[in-house]
């Protein structure tokens, strides 16, 4: 641990770079071993020489938008939640006023 808390761990001490090259030559592959940006970009101009990109790509994306559908339901589910608390009160004034107005035909 450093002074800050923060664990340093060297992954290459770990590494068996023995192996992952004999794994390679075995399976007909490549073993490629970068340490620093240079490296790492001449390893990535080597495997685009290997396996060129397509120079055309292909985006998909849908024909049809289906998001209107449970957006209209969280909508409409929405309303009928916040309208059913006002109904009770609703229901309650109009019976408030019926009796109301039943009491000023009676005088």
């Amino acid at each position: 641990l450093t002074k800050m808390g923060r664990r340093e761990v060297d992954t290459s001490a770990d590494l068996d770079e023995a192996l992952l090259i004999k794994i390679a030559q075995e399976t007909n592959g490549a073993y490629f071993r970068a340490k620093d940006t240079r490296e790492l970009e001449k390893i990535y101009r080597t495997i685009d020489m290997l396996e060129p990109a397509s120079g055309k790509i292909t985006y998909l994306s849908p024909v049809k938008e289906l998001f209107y559908f449970p957006l209209s339901l969280s909508l409409l589910l929405s309303f009928i939640i916040a309208f059913s608390r006002f109904i009770p009160m609703i229901i309650l004034s109009e019976k408030m006023n019926v009796s109301d107005s039943k009491d000023k035909t009676a005088l």
